[in-house]
């Protein structure tokens, strides 16, 4: 009898072994389904956002505009207007009263508060979406004349580029009475961008060895081969990515996360999500 019931006790403790066994390899299965841990990361179905030129953007601008230059009596073929953001880019010459910058109050403090106010205000000039201010980078020029970059709260964490000049604030220039002199924006909608990179800057740098560009200067143009010994610095960054009509003129502009790899010649652009090599910005030095 006890033979038996020792028995027994072996047969239903291997069937709980061999049944807790099943469970564990069920659940490593199930969870390598959930959380992907064989399959590295693949481009988003929308991936690259597209801004695009709209005719609606355009005639909305254009009413603000009509009223603002009509409030300051400002000519608006001075503005020079950014037609695929649909708002200014640059107005010379104004006279905008805007301080008054009396021994009371600190310039610094009157300019931040009146010039905050400002662009509150008339936010669609400098912008396609309302944004708010996140610093003010002043400087007190000298007689008396003010400026500053003005930069926005971003949903990015790192910086917007188009190849040629960073891009997300509002420049300011105001003379010593308190008169807006010069405005500027370089402000684009913040579409979204993939959070991971599928193409290391390690893959980045393999993908450029031996990339053959050009670069030109007074004794014309000559051919040269990127090599990763030659690198100075790279950089993480959203890619404003231009696309142009057989006209000539900008229909719309992607956004690409990419590394930005420096050499002497200039920028290489490589799409961290594709692996595409964007283009080459020759350097000044070069």
């Amino acid at each position: 009898m006890r033979k038996v019931l020792v028995r027994c006790i072996g047969k239903v403790e291997m069937k709980y072994i061999l049944f807790s066994l099943q469970i564990i390899i069920l659940l490593t299965f199930i969870s390598c389904e959930l959380f992907d841990i064989n399959e590295s990361p693949e481009i988003p179905d929308w991936y690259p956002s597209q801004l695009v030129l709209s005719e609606n953007r355009l005639a909305e601008f254009d009413t603000i505009a009509t009223d603002f230059a009509e409030m300051f009596e400002l000519d608006k073929n001075d503005f020079v207007i950014d037609t695929l953001t649909s708002h200014i880019y640059r107005i010379y010459v104004l006279n905008i009263p805007v301080c008054t910058f009396t021994d009371s109050t600190d310039d610094f403090i009157e300019f931040n508060q009146k010039v905050t106010q400002f662009l509150q205000t008339w936010y669609r000039l400098f912008s396609i979406e309302y944004f708010e201010i996140d610093t003010m980078h002043y400087t007190g020029i000298e007689e008396g004349h003010h400026g500053a970059e003005i930069y926005i709260k971003s949903d990015y964490s790192i910086q917007m580029y188009d190849g040629s000049r960073s891009l997300g604030f509002i420049a300011v220039w105001m003379d010593g009475s308190g008169i807006i002199t010069q405005l500027r924006s370089t402000l684009l909608p913040q579409l979204r961008v993939p959070i991971e990179n599928i193409i290391t800057l390690n893959e980045a740098k393999e993908i450029l060895d031996g990339y053959k560009y050009s670069v030109y200067s007074w004794t014309g143009e000559s051919e040269r081969e990127f090599t990763v010994t030659g690198m100075e610095e790279t950089a993480h960054e959203v890619y404003i990515d231009k696309n142009y009509g057989n006209d000539g003129n900008l229909t719309s502009v992607d956004y690409r996360l990419v590394w930005r790899i420096t050499i002497f010649d200039g920028d290489f652009f490589v799409d961290s999500q594709t692996g595409e090599i964007i283009g080459f910005i020759q350097g000044w030095r070069s």
